[in-house]
C-alpha cells in the first residue's frame, strides 16, 4: 500500500529541536503579549479580563527572565538558557527588547518592578553599548576579542535595530522618569 504525504512525512527523521530561551525575543513577546491584554482591556483593578492570559504570560516571561537571565549582583543580562544554564553576555538588542518589553508590560500592569527594571536595565544598555562619539548603541561590549568590528546596525530589518528600539524606549521612559542625558541620546 502506498503511503499518504502525510503518513510519509511521519516516517522521516525529526529535525532537531531549537528549545533554548533568548532574551531579546522574550523581550518582544513580552511586548505583545503585554500590548494584546491592554487593547483587550485588562485593567488591574477589575474591568474586562478577555486579555488575563495574555498579561499572565508577559509578566511570567519577564519574571522568568529576571530570575534567570539577569545577574543583579553584576548587572549582567545574558542572552541565552537552555537545559538550566544561562550563558552569553547579552548583546544590545538584548537590552533594547527587554526594555521594550517592559515598558509595554507597565502599561499594561502599572507596578512599579517593571519600570523600575527597565530604568535600570537602560542605564546598563548605555554603559555598556552607548558610542559617546557619534551617538547610537553598539551591538556588542566590544570586550569580546575574537569580535574584531564594533559595529552598529543603522536600519530596521525584519526586527528593529538596537538603537531606533532604544530611542523609542528613551522616549517613553523620559516621560516617566527624569534623567539627564537621555534627551541628547534621544537627539
Amino acid at each position: 500500500a502506498r503511503l499518504s504525504m502525510f503518513e510519509a512525512r511521519l516516517t522521516r527523521p525529526r529535525p532537531h529541536l531549537d528549545d533554548k530561551v533568548l532574551t531579546a525575543w522574550n523581550g518582544l513577546m513580552i511586548g505583545a503579549f503585554a500590548r494584546a491584554s491592554f487593547v483587550l482591556g485588562v485593567l488591574v483593578e477589575g474591568g474586562s479580563k478577555h486579555g488575563a492570559p495574555y498579561l499572565e504570560a508577559a509578566a511570567r516571561a519577564a519574571r522568568f527572565i529576571r530570575s534567570a537571565l539577569w545577574k543583579p549582583g553584576t548587572k549582567t543580562l545574558l542572552r541565552r538558557y537552555r537545559d538550566g544554564q544561562a550563558e552569553i553576555e547579552a548583546y544590545a538588542e538584548d537590552y533594547a527588547y527587554l526594555i521594550f518589553g517592559l515598558l509595554e508590560l507597565f502599561r499594561a500592569d502599572p507596578r512599579a518592578e517593571w519600570l523600575e527594571w527597565a530604568i535600570e536595565l537602560q542605564h546598563r544598555q548605555d554603559e555598556l553599548f552607548w558610542d559617546d562619539e557619534a551617538g547610537g548603541w553598539f551591538s556588542t561590549t566590544g570586550q569580546d576579542p575574537t569580535v574584531l568590528l564594533r559595529m552598529k546596525e543603522e536600519y530596521d530589518g525584519a526586527e528593529p535595530s538596537a538603537s531606533s528600539l532604544s530611542v523609542m524606549n528613551l522616549t517613553l521612559l523620559s516621560h516617566l522618569h527624569e534623567h539627564p542625558g537621555w534627551s541628547a541620546k534621544i537627539e
